[in-house]
């Protein structure tokens, strides 16, 4: 029975060790202050729904990210874009939806809701700073706003044993 036990223990370790994220340092990316000014929804038609009168859609080209990678070179990697739970301006997690596409074949256009994350890379890491650019479409529900909005996803990455 002893050994059973340690076996188990064992497992379940070996599970979470496997599964463990850590976030990526992105402090090398460029800092600017974007001012974005969303659009209403143009819906075509009639007999709109009040999700669709109420979506502001804010364009926002050119996003650049540098990723620190410099402890995964040579390794098999997901990286995953995760945007809070908890978004500065909103009163409801809800009332967001990111959509992205990038300027790079190696990473996966996607979207991602609040206290969600999304792959967007798979594969080996091949240098000590990943640099990738996001175009983003950002989804806003008007009803949820409280204030102007602080959009600040940040990168994870897992690595295959």
């Amino acid at each position: 029975m002893k050994f059973f036990t340690t076996a188990i223990l064992f497992v379940v370790i070996f599970c979470t060790d496997t599964a463990a994220q850590t976030r990526l340092d992105d402090s090398a990316s460029p800092r600017a202050r974007l001012e974005v000014t969303p659009a209403w929804l143009d819906s075509a038609s009639d007999v709109a729904s009040d999700d669709e009168v109420n979506t502001l859609l804010a364009n926002v080209p050119g996003v650049e990210y540098r990723l620190n990678t410099s402890a995964f070179v040579g390794k098999s990697a997901r990286i995953y874009l995760v945007l809070p739970q908890a978004i500065a301006g909103l009163k409801t997690a809800g009332g967001i939806r990111a959509e992205w596409r990038t300027r790079s074949n190696l990473f996966m256009p996607g979207s991602v809701l609040p206290g969600a994350r999304a792959l967007v890379f798979t594969g080996q890491v091949s240098g000590a700073l990943t640099t990738v650019v996001f175009d983003y479409v950002i989804s806003i529900d008007a009803r949820a706003m409280l204030r102007p909005l602080e959009f600040r996803p940040h990168f994870e990455i897992e690595v295959s044993p």
